[in-house]
């Protein structure tokens, strides 16, 4: 039996590389206060094409920050030619803007010419869970498209007038390399003026442990222990 107990503690040990491997990203918590570079886990894009079919020729990383000064102490990165912004609302209460309301523990998408897109680059190899939600924020909306592609290619393309408070959640799985990317855009359809394309939004990325290795392994021990114990010769018996 003791082969049994070595083989089920070794299966502890090696459990433990497992757990620690899962990662969870949050595109709230995580919004980045100090730099915007392409290789970050999440970036900050615009472009003033409407294009979603061809919606990467053009981007181009948001250049200015405001840390808490967008208004009300919320923080956004932003492109001063098309004023397209990103805005993080954690002041613990929703902000009002000219035709939109920013809610507490949100990003805001603030297009106004073009589209304005949130990217995460993953860190690692792995399967990745991915959900959230867009939501209207105008309370006079123009039309807009709420998308999301990986590595450039669509998989959500929702276009409508988008009511103001309505929740549009998505929730997937995907099979990502170190540097793939997970894109969530809102492009402006209709001719946007102020902030009647404001989108709310939220996103959760979760890595997925990969267990089966360290199984195989813990199975692989446990059948040599076995038959190396049946294997014995009868008088080990005695």
């Amino acid at each position: 039996m003791r082969i049994f107990s070595v083989a089920a503690a070794l299966a502890a040990a090696l459990a433990v590389p497992s757990i620690a491997s899962a990662a969870t990203y949050d595109a709230v918590v995580d919004f980045s206060l100090t730099n915007n570079l392409a290789s970050n886990t999440w970036s900050y894009w615009y472009n003033a094409s409407t294009d979603v079919g061809d919606y990467e020729s053009g981007l181009a990383l948001n250049t200015v920050l405001l840390n808490g000064g967008c208004q009300s102490g919320t923080s956004c990165w932003y492109d001063p030619s098309t004023l397209n912004l990103i805005l993080q609302n954690v002041t613990g209460s929703d902000v009002t803007y000219p035709d939109s309301l920013a809610r507490n523990d949100q990003l805001a998408f603030y297009t106004r010419a073009g589209l304005e897109l949130v990217r995460f680059t993953a860190p690692a190899a792995s399967a990745y869970t991915i959900s959230g939600f867009f939501e209207g924020g105008s309370t006079s909306p123009d039309q807009t498209t709420e998308a999301i592609a990986v590595n450039g290619g669509l998989i959500l393309e929702n276009v409508a007038n988008v009511p103001f408070g309505a929740v549009d959640p998505f929730s997937f799985t995907e099979d990502l390399a170190a540097g793939e990317t997970v894109d969530f855009f809102v492009a402006g359809i209709s001719p946007g003026e102020g902030n009647t394309l404001a989108t709310g939004f939220d996103a959760t990325i979760s890595s997925v442990p990969e267990p089966p290795t360290w199984a195989m392994l813990v199975v692989g021990f446990v059948g040599l222990g076995f038959a190396g114990f049946r294997s014995r010769p009868a008088a080990a018996h005695r």
